[in-house]
């Protein structure tokens, strides 16, 4: 749905040189924003440092809910995202986090220096259940 509304949004910028009040936020925002910053996990305290697409801890998986869009720091939440389970889309293994606070959820690649003994034990939690609908 929301491809479609982008093309709608971008074929209305370039037709008619004018964005209607409900697209602007889609055509104007950027969606990733890449931010180079060190920081503590809040799960397990471990120092984080990271590389500008780090957004969750590689010890033990956790995140922080701290973005609307990736890199945008736009989220006034701010809790902690739990690892609740992980998937595979085209080739690429995923983290699935659900924030402890508000309920938001949001997939994560995992990184390469990630703990395979934490996504071990995370797919051993997880086994079975169905997380976001699935």
């Amino acid at each position: 749905m929301l491809r479609i509304r982008f093309a709608l949004a971008r074929l209305l910028v370039h037709s008619f040189q004018f964005v209607p009040q409900a697209f602007a936020g889609l055509v104007m925002e950027k969606r990733f924003q890449r931010r180079i910053e060190d920081f503590v996990c809040l799960h397990c305290g471990r120092a984080v440092s990271g590389n500008g697409f780090t957004n969750h801890c590689p010890a033990c998986l956790w995140s922080r809910h701290v973005d609307v869009n990736p890199g945008d720091r736009a989220a006034e939440c701010g809790g902690a995202m739990r690892p609740v389970g992980h998937e595979t889309v085209r080739g690429r293994t995923m983290i699935l986090h659900r924030c402890e606070t508000c309920g938001f959820e949001r997939r994560n690649q995992l990184a390469k220096d990630d703990d395979m003994a934490a996504l071990i034990r995370l797919a051993g939690e997880t086994a079975g259940q169905r997380v976001r609908g699935r």
